[in-house]
């Protein structure tokens, strides 16, 4: 019944998000005459909080007259297939966030000579 607000990073760079953490209650198998009890909970539960901009009311038109024939559907499925990277091509925990990145080389900079407030620091590709 009791949920925590919290932040969350998922790795070193990583910006925070906003989550709930709560329980996670299993129900126990017993007799199979007997209603399943519930055990303490062994794990807690994290879903991140959407933010009010994250939040869209979207009209959406219906998918019935959307349907194609069997050559549009493998047409598709051949277009969704070649845009799909094999796994472990992006390990996101060892990908910096630009983002952050930039923050801080911006920061050190503006430490280094506090004049010169209109650079800000692109990060490029590396």
């Amino acid at each position: 019944d009791k949920v925590a607000v919290c932040t969350y990073i998922s790795s070193r760079n990583g910006d925070p998000v906003m989550s709930i953490l709560t329980p996670f209650i299993e129900k126990e198998q017993g007799d199979v005459h007997e209603a399943p009890s519930p055990s303490p909970p062994r794990y807690l539960l994290l879903v991140q909080i959407p933010f009010a901009d994250d939040v869209q009311n979207m009209n959406m038109n219906s998918f019935e007259d959307a349907i194609g024939n069997d050559d549009a559907i493998q047409v598709c499925d051949e277009f969704i297939d070649r845009f799909m990277l094999p796994s472990n091509t992006l390990q996101s925990e060892y990908i910096p966030n630009p983002g952050i990145r930039s923050f801080h080389k911006t920061v050190i900079n503006r430490a280094i000579d506090p004049s010169d407030k209109e650079r800000i620091i692109i990060p490029r590709e590396q």
